[in-house]
Parts: C-alpha cells; sequence; structure tokens
C-alpha cells in the first residue's frame, strides 16, 4: 500500500487496529458480555434443570441404591376402608383413600374389565434426596435380592383388598405394581354396573429408607 492510499484510511480506524492486536501484533478478540452473561445464564438455568429432576426423581434413587440406605418395613394395622361408585367411573379418580400427613394413596383409575373392575392406585411417598430419606405406604412392599450384578428389587403386592357389593362379600385380586411401588392395581370381581362398592385394604406396608449413619 502506498503513502497516499496510507493517508486515505480515517485515523480512528488506524487507532482501532492497533487497540485490537496485541503487543505481537496479532488480532486480539473482543471481549462480548452479552455472550457470557448468556452462557452464564444458560449454565445456571441446566444446573437448576439438574437438581429438580435430582429432587423429583430422588425417591427412585434412593429405592434403587440400598447400600448406602438402611430399610425398615412395618405392616399397619389399622384397615383402609373407602368407596367407589360405579355409576360414575371418571368421578373416582384422583379420590384420596389414606392419608397420614407424609404419604397419601390416591385412586388413579377405576376401568371396566372382563372380569370385574380394574382399580389402579397411586401411592405418593413423602422424601429428600439431599437430606437422604424417604417413606412410602403402599399395597406393595420393595423387596431385594443379591445379584451377580449387585441388588436387584421388586415391588411385591403383600395388602389384600377386600370388599362387599349387595350384601356379597369378595376379595380382590391383586394385579400389577410398578418397581418402586408407587403404582399398584388390584381387580374387584364385580359383575354389575351401578351403585357403589365399599371395599377395605388391609395390611398396607409402611417403608421407610434412611441413609447409613
Amino acid at each position: 500500500m502506498n503513502d497516499d492510499n496510507k493517508e486515505m484510511i480515517p485515523e480512528q480506524e488506524v487507532q482501532q487496529d492497533e487497540e485490537q492486536a496485541d503487543n505481537g501484533g496479532k488480532p486480539r478478540r473482543k471481549f462480548n458480555k452479552k455472550a457470557y452473561t448468556f452462557g452464564i445464564a444458560l449454565l445456571l438455568m441446566f444446573f437448576a434443570i439438574s437438581i429438580y429432576r435430582t429432587h423429583m426423581n430422588g425417591f427412585g434413587m434412593i429405592v434403587q441404591t440400598t447400600d448406602t440406605y438402611n430399610y425398615e418395613v412395618q405392616t399397619l394395622e389399622q384397615p383402609v376402608l373407602f368407596t367407589i361408585d360405579l355409576d360414575d367411573l371418571k368421578g373416582n379418580e384422583g379420590n384420596n383413600i389414606y392419608s397420614d400427613g407424609d404419604c397419601t394413596i390416591n385412586i388413579s383409575t377405576v376401568e371396566k374389565a372382563d372380569d370385574g373392575y380394574l382399580l389402579t392406585f397411586m401411592a405418593n411417598p413423602k422424601h429428600d434426596f439431599f437430606q437422604n430419606y424417604a417413606v412410602l405406604v403402599s399395597a406393595a412392599q420393595e423387596e431385594y435380592q443379591i445379584v451377580p450384578d449387585g441388588t436387584a428389587h421388586l415391588a411385591v403386592l403383600k395388602a389384600e383388598l377386600n370388599g362387599s357389593y349387595q350384601d356379597e362379600a369378595f376379595v380382590g385380586e391383586p394385579g400389577e405394581a410398578n418397581d418402586i411401588g408407587t403404582l399398584f392395581t388390584y381387580t374387584i370381581p364385580v359383575e354389575e354396573t351401578t351403585g357403589k362398592v365399599t371395599l377395605t385394604f388391609s395390611g398396607l406396608r409402611k417403608m421407610n429408607w434412611d441413609i447409613k449413619r
């Protein structure tokens, strides 16, 4: 570039170019404050989501790590009495059948089945992954086995569901439970499609997990 062209470059641009070069003459990257702030905010958001998921899924994580938790089971002596309405199957959804201030059991669905009615229940535990404890009341009991790869766990239905319809007594048929005991099913052999059915859970399990000291 000749001297005439150099004189045509504005003095301000020449000064900016000099400011953007380090002592070695290499270009110096500008500090982008907005990009830096956005990156920090994004990192904090992912961290918050991770903490939230850990807390929400903490019960399952506690149940699956008994090598660091003490595990105790108590069979509740007090039966749990409740009714369902066959005239309004949807109206049974969400009805609470058990509550002790910590744990609850709600009716999830009542559906007509070939052999009666299929009842699905949702047991809601109390837990705190960061304070290392959990408690659950359920018809299913968590059972553990030592296997070559470690410890396997499975929820087994233990409570008995008895009922009566129009003065006729019956026993509910245990169905399935998820592996942490928070969702389970029973079938009641009632063929009629009207009226209310009185049901009683006997032998619900109260399970406690507490960190080993």
